[in-house]
């Protein structure tokens, strides 16, 4: 069931595994990925800007830093069956892995992490 899967999930992400390559949008932009641990959700509304952990689509507002890296990408927001990629969306990332400094409306409060879940 859905519990079982779960946990095979979950352990194939705390030994590192994967079924195919993760990437980011294209197949020139792997993605590396490790286990951070379960939390609990919460959505936040927002007015400020704060430092997320995760891409930000690029008609949020955000701030450039100097110390960090940048990209754009564009990501299909889902895929039919036969590998049809679809609803392209433009987001931000920080190729090293440091946070973004951005002013969502609102966004996820995932344990330590602020996620932009779009």
């Amino acid at each position: 069931g859905c519990l079982e899967r779960s946990k095979a999930i979950i352990d194939n992400l705390k030994e590192h595994k994967s079924l195919f390559q993760p990437y980011m949008g294209i197949n020139l932009c792997l993605a590396n990925f490790q286990y951070i641990g379960e939390h609990k959700p919460e959505t936040i509304a927002n007015d400020t800007f704060i430092p997320v952990d995760s891409q930000v689509p690029l008609d949020v507002p955000f701030e450039i830093e100097t110390d960090k890296n940048y990209s754009d990408i564009r990501i299909p927001m889902f895929v039919e069956e036969e590998r049809i990629f679809g609803g392209f969306s433009d987001f931000l990332v920080e190729l090293s892995g440091k946070t973004i400094l951005a002013k969502p409306q609102t966004y996820t409060k995932a344990g330590p992490y602020n996620l932009i879940l779009s």
